[in-house]
C-alpha cells in the first residue's frame, strides 16, 4: 500500500477497540482468521456501524453461524454480509449459479468440486484448515441442512476435458448454505479433489478428528502451524493451478460451468476487492448474510474476473 495510506489498529478479541473503527467508510473487508476464532466480532461492529462487509473465510460452521445470527440485523439495516468472497467459496457459488440458470426451472441437484494442483498454504489457512476437518460436513438435501463426517461422502469426478476421474471428497462449502436461498434445488454439496490414496485413508481416519476438537489437541496443533513459514512465496502461489467445476442436473439434462485460473490467493484478493468495488458503485441484489450469486450477478461477476486471468466456459 502507499505510504500515505491511513491505517487504524484493532483487535477482535478486545470489542472496544472496534467502536467507530469503520468511521468514514463503506465497506470493510475482513481477512483476519481463523474467522471461528476471530470473524464475529467485525461482522457485529460492521452492522453496528452501517457498512457492508465482505470476507475471505472458507469455514461453513462461521458461515452458518453468521447467516443465523444476523441475517435479519443486516436486512433491517439495509446492508450486505458476504462471507466466503474468496477463491472458496466465490468461484464455485457463481459457476453454479449459472449453471443452475442456463438448466432453468428446478433442478435436482448441483455438486461443486474444487481441484488445486501444487497447493501450498498459509498459516492462516492451515489453522482454517483444521478446524474444518474437524467439523460436520454440511450439505443441502430436500429442503435441509444434512451433516456428516468429513471424508465420509465420496465420489469420483470427470473434468471436462480429462480422460481421467479424480476423487472428490466432501467439504463444507458455503455453496451448500445459499444456492437454495435462490434456486430450486434438492441438493447441492461441495467437494475437493485429493489423491485416491487420500481420500481412501479419510474413509477410516475420520473416527480420528472427533479427538482433534479436546482443546489442547486444537492448541498444540496451532503452536505446530505457527512454526511454519507464514505463506506461500510468491513463485509457489503462479504455480498453483485450479479448476472449479459445477455441475447443475435435472434428469438426464446437465450443465456443467467449469473456472480456470492460478494463484488461489492472489485470485482471492481480487475478488474481495471486487466484491467491495460493485457494492461501493450500487446497492447489492439483496440484502442480508448473502453469498457472492445473491450480492451479484453471477455471470457479470465472473467475466469482470477475466482480466486476472480467470476463464470460466458452460459445458452442456
Amino acid at each position: 500500500l502507499p505510504a500515505a495510506t491511513e491505517f487504524r489498529i484493532a483487535s477482535p478479541s478486545d470489542p472496544s477497540t472496534l467502536e467507530g473503527l469503520f468511521e468514514g467508510a463503506s465497506v470493510v473487508i475482513n481477512t483476519v482468521g481463523p474467522f471461528g476464532d476471530l470473524g464475529e466480532p467485525i461482522v457485529k461492529a460492521a452492522i453496528e456501524q452501517g457498512v457492508h462487509y465482505l470476507d475471505t473465510t472458507g469455514e461453513q460452521s462461521f458461515m452458518k453461524k453468521m447467516l443465523v445470527r444476523y441475517d435479519q440485523k443486516a436486512k433491517d439495516a439495509s446492508l450486505a454480509v458476504v462471507c466466503a468472497q474468496a477463491f472458496e467459496y466465490a468461484l464455485g457459488d457463481c459457476a453454479a449459479s449459472v449453471a443452475l440458470d442456463k438448466l432453468g426451472d428446478r433442478s435436482d441437484g448441483v455438486e461443486i468440486c474444487y481441484k488445486v494442483t501444487k497447493p501450498v498454504v498459509s498459516r492462516g489457512t492451515a489453522k482454517s484448515m483444521f478446524r474444518v476437518a474437524t467439523d460436520k460436513v454440511g450439505y443441502w438435501k430436500n429442503g435441509s441442512l444434512l451433516t456428516e463426517a468429513f471424508g465420509k461422502r465420496q465420489k469420483e469426478i470427470l473434468f471436462p476435458g480429462e480422460k481421467k476421474s479424480v476423487s472428490g471428497v466432501a467439504i463444507p462449502g458455503g455453496e451448500a448454505l445459499h444456492l437454495h436461498r435462490h434456486h430450486d434445488l434438492d441438493y447441492a454439496c461441495t467437494y475437493i479433489s485429493l489423491p485416491s490414496k487420500v481420500a481412501r485413508k479419510l474413509r477410516w481416519s475420520r473416527h480420528f478428528f472427533a479427538l482433534t476438537k479436546l482443546g489442547f489437541v486444537k492448541r498444540l496443533a496451532d503452536k505446530k502451524i505457527s512454526l511454519q513459514p507464514e505463506g506461500p512465496s510468491a513463485e509457489q502461489r503462479l504455480d498453483a493451478k485450479f479448476k472449479v467445476l459445477a455441475s447443475a442436473h435435472r434428469g438426464d439434462d446437465r450443465v456443467q460451468c467449469l473456472v480456470e485460473a492460478h494463484d488461489p490467493y492472489g485470485i482471492t484478493a481480487t475478488i474481495a476487492v471486487a466484491g467491495a468495488r460493485a457494492l461501493l458503485k450500487s446497492p447489492p441484489k439483496s440484502f442480508g448474510v448473502i453469498s457472492t450469486s445473491m450480492a451479484f450477478d453471477a455471470e457479470e461477476f465472473l467475466n469482470d474476473l477475466r482480466d486476472s486471468y480467470v476463464k470460466w466456459e458452460l459445458v452442456s
